[in-house]
């Protein structure tokens, strides 16, 4: 069984502020350059650092876009590090990680940790509840029974109690995550074909099963939710959605990828969805999933065989960058910043725009527009130009299902060919 490294990242909105014909990807310095460690988890703290999980061997941090990379201070029985699996950010800032059998704690954006929590069972998922800010966190015995237990802390992760002990071989859990309704969702791994999701609606006491029509034949390797959109990534089968609860799944995995693991999903706040597909690169979708975007120019690729070195793991930074880091085949941030707001109406302060149809099947109209039309540009997501007019009116009817981007007065909306 191939080993999940889960994450969490904080994510913004996925617009490019500017367009251009570069790659989006461009390389950092390695927080780590040496053969045989890479990057595992990231996330972004508040104030910019992007933290980095070195695999088996420390936590690394930059203030300075990747230019400089420093070594956190650990301290406590939890030194010595086993493998960061997972970085998560409570509402006030603190920082904790998973490695081993411990928890970690950061309340200084990552430049110290401290020891939070040892467990008898390693610790395999965390997750806090963004409501108010109880802790769960998902360990396991590493013996032939598997036997796994959910957790909860109500004091910021000072103490431990036990809750649910009901999962064991071969219904093997690997991954948590929490909605705003307090729902706490649950993938489980492939044992006997026995990947499921199940969901809890009394803070974990009992789980039922919300598998329904996702492919249960494999297991779970990442969740992550967005309103009422629950996203699952598979250990083979592709990324999945559903927008009721799980009582319907669908496929959303990017077109022309069969056997995808997914490595990492990570959610702008209106929705954004970025995927990290283990040897086919980073996809984008700005509908759900319904339609993506190849995003890995910029990234390494295998040689001879030229598949892409798929990262691991993925972070935003809030003033707009993307950064990647892949196991041992470098460090990755976006070449541009990535916009904070995602616009159907775009707002200026003499008008506003509107678009409509959107999505549309072939003509886009421009309501809103002055006798005098600013020159209107169409582009693709790599930043090629595809139109450029005075109209008020836009025929996509030539252009491929996906994603666009019309750039009015100097101001940038998506639109969507359906």
């Amino acid at each position: 069984m191939k080993k999940i490294f889960l994450l969490t990242t904080l994510v913004v909105n996925t617009m490019f502020s500017s367009i251009s014909a570069q790659a989006f990807w461009t390389t950092v310095t390695d927080p780590y350059p040496y053969s045989g460690y890479g990057t595992v988890a990231m996330i972004a703290a508040k104030n910019d650092n992007i933290i980095a999980g070195i695999n088996g061997t420390m936590i690394a941090y930059t203030a300075t876009n990747g230019v400089q990379w420093a070594s956190a201070t650990i301290t406590g029985d939890g030194r010595t590090i086993a493998g960061i699996r997972k970085f998560i950010m409570a509402g006030n800032g603190d920082i904790y990680a998973t490695t081993g059998s411990y928890i970690l704690k950061s309340t200084d954006n990552c430049v110290n940790w401290s020891t939070n929590y040892s467990f008898n069972e390693r610790v395999f998922d965390i997750a806090i509840n963004p409501n108010n800010g109880d802790m769960f966190v998902l360990t396991r015995k590493e013996d032939y029974t598997y036997a796994t237990f959910l957790y909860k802390s109500i004091d910021n992760g000072n103490t431990w109690n036990v809750i649910n002990t009901t999962f064991s071989y071969p219904i093997v859990p690997t991954s948590i995550a929490i909605a705003s309704d307090n729902t706490i969702y649950m993938g489980t791994t492939w044992f006997q074909d026995k990947g499921q999701v199940y969901k809890s609606i009394d803070n974990g006491i009992t789980f039922s099963s919300v598998t329904g029509s996702l492919l249960s034949t494999v297991g779970v390797s990442i969740i992550k939710i967005h309103n009422n959109d629950i996203y699952v990534g598979t250990e083979g089968k592709g990324l999945w959605r559903s927008s009721d609860k799980g009582a319907n799944w669908v496929d959303v995995t990017p077109a022309l990828i069969e056997d995808a693991w997914v490595n990492d999903i990570v959610i702008s706040s209106s929705g954004t969805v970025f995927v990290s597909v283990d040897y086919e690169g980073v996809y984008q979708s700005l509908d759900k999933g319904n339609t993506w975007t190849n995003i890995s120019e910029g990234l390494k690729t295998h040689a001879p065989t030229s598949t892409v070195r798929t990262p691991e793991c993925m972070a935003i930074t809030s003033d707009g960058y993307l950064y990647a880091g892949t196991n041992d085949f470098g460090t990755y941030r976006s070449a541009s910043k990535i916009s904070t707001t995602d616009y159907k109406e775009i707002h200026s302060d003499k008008t506003t725009f509107k678009l409509f149809p959107n999505p549309t099947s072939d003509v886009i109209y421009i309501e809103g527009l002055t006798d005098i039309v600013p020159t209107v540009k169409l582009y693709n997501l790599q930043g090629k130009e595809l139109i450029q007019t005075t109209d008020k009116q836009i025929d996509l009817s030539t252009f491929g299902k996906g994603v666009y981007m019309l750039q009015i007065d100097g101001q940038m909306v998506k639109v969507v060919k359906k």
